[in-house]
């Protein structure tokens, strides 16, 4: 029981987030409300648990808070919170309501090549970015042979084709000096070129061509393992976020650190960020062992409903987790978690200050972004923006039902006093 919470736990906390007039302008269609209102028993103004006592069911509810300037100046900006993995009607209920903002600044680390260059970068700067770019696009133009058993005739068909990462397929074909990358697919082959600072083909140095090759991979071959979230997910009869939101949609921007960026701030900090990327993409071996586990307890219903229920207790109390970085299932990751959460909060604060100086269009912006993230983010909206509170909703994102564990109410909740006690053990201090 002690390893299955600590890997829950662990990963739960990874599900949050932490590795976006005086009346807001609410737009789209709203999510439904409860047929009944149970009370909160704990948690925080973005995560909580609520039971309902005449059945047991226990729902994780998450917020959308609302800010605004006092004078009615400004956009609404509303603090959207996610969670990783969660029920399909949670992500399908809350893409509507984004969908109906004038702008949704999402949580994604971007791909390595993707930030910017300033105006007077130098050649060396724009070769490196385009050597980034053209693995990058090499990989995915492999995953799509991977996937339908064909190269891909353009790269604009690869975009077509896989609308989550439409927006930057298209972004990263061009190279470091803003021409597309020139794609040529052959008999099972492909290659990939810049022609450098000329633009012309061949040259020396800074002006010679660039150049990344590949073959078509076998259909329905395996690649590296799923992340320990898809797994989490598919253990617990879940569904993970990138699956199902779409981010592709034309009001939807990034608003977070490049691959680069964070292994730079990463390195800065003193944190070696090897342990929880590999947790991440799935291909460390305590990741791949940690799979084994879950594949074992998505096995069993009523081990999978028992899973469930720890990630729910373990989300209610994801803030006080991530407080507590110095012992429990968190504390190898204490040095990442400035850069993880308050250094990505900063570009998010960053983008906010933009749009809000600067596109007088925008009257409604959501940060769509991890639970784990939001009470630094509403500190810096309140304290450095000067808006005000004005409005929550709360969204059903995990349902557990008593039965699906083959158990009664009365003794669910002996197994939540169990987990909390459990809970108590690992930060030391008192629920709520």
């Amino acid at each position: 029981m002690k390893r299955i919470w600590n890997i829950v736990a662990a990963a739960g906390l990874l599900a949050s987030g932490a590795a976006f007039a005086a009346a807001p302008a609410w737009i789209g269609v709203e999510p439904p409300a409860p047929a009944e209102a149970p009370k909160a028993e704990r948690g925080s103004p973005y995560i909580r648990v609520v039971e309902d006592e005449a059945t047991g069911r226990v729902r994780l509810q998450l917020s959308v808070r609302s800010f605004r300037r006092p004078d009615g100046t400004g956009p609404t900006v509303s603090l959207a919170s996610a969670i990783h993995i969660a029920d399909e009607s949670f992500y399908r209920a809350m893409q509507t309501w984004l969908d109906g903002q004038d702008l949704v600044l999402f949580e994604g680390i971007k791909p390595p090549g993707s930030d910017a260059l300033p105006a007077d970068a130098t050649d060396e700067q724009r070769t490196s970015q385009t050597r980034s770019r053209l693995e990058l696009i090499g990989s995915a133009v492999e995953r799509f042979s991977e996937k339908h058993g064909e190269l891909p005739r353009s790269l604009d068909e690869m975009a077509d084709k896989d609308k989550r990462f439409a927006a930057v397929l298209r972004a990263m074909a061009h190279d470091g000096w803003g021409r597309e990358l020139l794609y040529t697919p052959g008999d099972g082959a492909f290659e990939l070129r810049s022609l450098g600072a000329d633009g012309k083909p061949g040259g020396e140095a800074a002006d010679a061509d660039l150049s990344r090759s590949g073959k078509a991979k076998p259909a329905g071959g395996k690649r590296g393992g799923k992340g320990i979230q898809q797994q989490l997910a598919d253990a617990l009869g879940l569904s993970f976020q990138l699956q199902v939101i779409d981010s592709g949609k034309p009001n939807w921007r990034s608003s977070d650190m490049s691959v680069d960026e964070l292994q730079r701030r990463m390195e800065a900090s003193g944190a070696d960020a090897s342990a929880l990327l590999g947790m991440l993409d799935g291909n460390s071996l305590s990741a791949r062992l940690v799979g084994v586990l879950l594949g074992f307890v998505g096995s069993s219903k009523t081990m999978s409903a028992t899973a469930k229920l720890m990630l729910v207790e373990t989300m209610a109390m994801a803030d006080r987790l991530m407080e507590n970085q110095t012992s429990g299932p968190m504390a190898a990751l204490g040095p990442a978690m400035k850069v993880i959460v308050h250094d990505r909060n900063a570009v998010v604060i960053a983008d906010l200050t933009s749009v809000i100086a600067n596109e007088p269009k925008v009257r409604t912006v959501a940060a769509f972004y991890g639970a784990g993230h939001m009470p630094d983010l509403e500190k810096q909206l309140t304290e450095n923006l000067g808006l005000a509170f004005v409005e929550a909703r709360w969204f059903d994102a995990v349902e557990m039902d008593p039965a699906d564990a083959g158990m009664t109410p009365a003794q669910l909740r002996s197994m939540r006093a169990m987990l909390q006690r459990q809970f108590e053990r690992q930060t030391g201090g008192n629920g709520r």
